[in-house]
């Protein structure tokens, strides 16, 4: 049997409402499940970017969304990315990476 990894999701608004909680799984590899955490998170800070860091982060951490995956510091990364502002279309595209099969348009 082949391993995958999955990262688990939520949003900061319904923190800890396992209503509100989910899981993409399937990652072939541990860092392609980080790397989809990671710009899950950054597409989540480039919607609610403000100029000022501080009101950043409060928003993001009141009504952002969240994914963790195994081997995967969110902290540092959220307050890197509050910094550093995405400059690139793939930094923010999760959706690339997610392994979940698509039905075709019909």
């Amino acid at each position: 049997m082949t391993r995958t990894w999955r990262v688990s999701c939520g949003d900061f608004f319904h923190f800890m409402d396992t209503d509100e909680e989910w899981t993409v799984e399937g990652f072939q590899t541990a860092e392609a499940a980080r790397e989809y955490a990671r710009r899950f998170i950054r597409s989540h800070i480039e919607r609610l970017r403000t100029p000022d860091p501080v009101e950043h982060h409060s928003q993001y951490m009141s009504f952002g969304e969240y994914a963790s995956a195994g081997g995967f510091d969110s902290s540092e990364w959220v307050a890197w990315c509050i910094a550093s502002p995405a400059t690139r279309p793939e930094h923010t595209d999760y959706l690339a990476l997610d392994p979940t099969p698509r039905k075709a348009a019909s």
